[in-house]
């Protein structure tokens, strides 16, 4: 069978000098050719193992790996990578079909390099990760290159209520209120998409059935050699600022409702200008249009005998002192002064 693939033949001119695993096979798993370094794995002699099935060779929990790994190779005529563990030992497998002249497969090349000790490095990274992230206060969460979260910290289970298999891929979405999910995801493909960080709020049900506000940041990850490995994010609950600020702006709103409707003539003055005016206000200067008023200094609206008399109540307010009741004129836009009596207030 001249079929062997580039990847095949590379290995085995490797296979001398390097710790390389080579095997092909035929589509019913029995070995055509494999290097001596597969065959010291499989504690036989070379030319014993050609034409036997590979599978009773192998370990139960490996063999249903290569043996799903070939099946799909045979059946989609692609070739796919996958780390894989045999008798304690890890593996980063490349399995390639072999393809007649009518592009039928009539094999698969596996080419298998051993990176035992970066797995166990990777392991203990993710031991280590997954120590810190539980002990965190927050609510943590990882995605692979897929978009599909593979990661939940304690903190975000106990939240939830719902175990680690049932919040992987997007099982977490099933929490998220109806109401905020589409916007969410829109945010998290976008950004995945663009590599880019992004920070979004939205509701989560608790474990109790009660719905909470999460401000959730997220960031791209990158492995050491610079490989996009997913994304990383943490979500606090807010939802008793959100509570907040929603009591301040309604309290906001009655506050304006009160003043627009108060017949005193109520104005704003931020940085010595004019920002708001009622109804009052602009009657009592003459004006048909908030345009009129905004953006003025106090001094542009009262008339300079009064510029005296209004500077010291100025003065007190902006230090955080009370100012006492004055009297002052005030211009009107028609050019009529008006006699006032004002107070300032913080």
């Amino acid at each position: 069978m001249n079929c062997l693939g580039r990847d095949f033949t590379l290995a085995r001119a490797l296979s001398g000098n390097a710790l390389c695993l080579t095997l092909l096979l035929a589509p019913d798993g029995s070995i055509l050719d494999l290097n001596q370094h597969i065959a010291d794995r499989l504690g036989q002699p070379l030319e014993k193992l050609k034409g036997t099935l590979l599978w009773p060779h192998l370990p139960s929990e490996s063999r249903a790996i290569y043996q799903a790994l070939v099946q799909r190779v045979l059946a989609e005529r692609r070739p796919c990578r996958s780390d894989t563990e045999y008798a304690g030992r890890w593996y980063d497998s490349s399995v390639t079909p072999c393809l007649d002249g009518q592009g039928q497969a009539v094999g698969v090349a596996i080419v298998a390099w051993e990176i035992t000790d970066r797995k166990r490095a990777e392991q203990e990274s993710e031991k280590r990760f997954a120590a810190l992230a539980n002990a965190a206060p927050v609510l943590i969460w990882t995605s692979g290159t897929d978009k599909l979260c593979n990661y939940f910290n304690q903190v975000w289970l106990d939240f939830t209520g719902r175990t680690m298999e049932q919040e992987k891929g997007n099982g977490w979405t099933e929490d998220v209120h109806p109401d905020d999910r589409a916007r969410c995801l829109e945010i998290y493909i976008n950004s995945f998409d663009a590599r880019q960080p992004f920070r979004t709020e939205y509701r989560l049900r608790r474990h109790d059935g009660q719905y909470r506000w999460l401000l959730d940041g997220a960031v791209p990850h990158y492995h050491v050699d610079g490989e996009f490995t997913g994304y990383i994010g943490s979500a606090i609950d807010i939802t008793e600022a959100k509570q907040a600020e929603q009591a301040l702006r309604k309290s906001e709103d009655r506050y304006r409702a009160l003043v627009e409707m108060s017949p005193d003539a109520v104005f704003i003055n931020r940085g010595n200008r004019v920002v708001f005016v009622n109804p009052a206000a602009l009657r009592l200067f003459g004006a048909s249009a908030p345009d009129q008023v905004l953006g003025k200094t106090p001094f542009d609206l009262f008339h300079p005998d009064s510029h005296v008399q209004i500077q010291e109540p100025i003065e007190r307010v902006r230090h955080g002192e009370s100012a006492p009741l004055v009297e002052e004129k005030i211009v009107r836009l028609d050019g009529v002064v008006v006699e006032t009596r004002s107070e300032e207030h913080t």
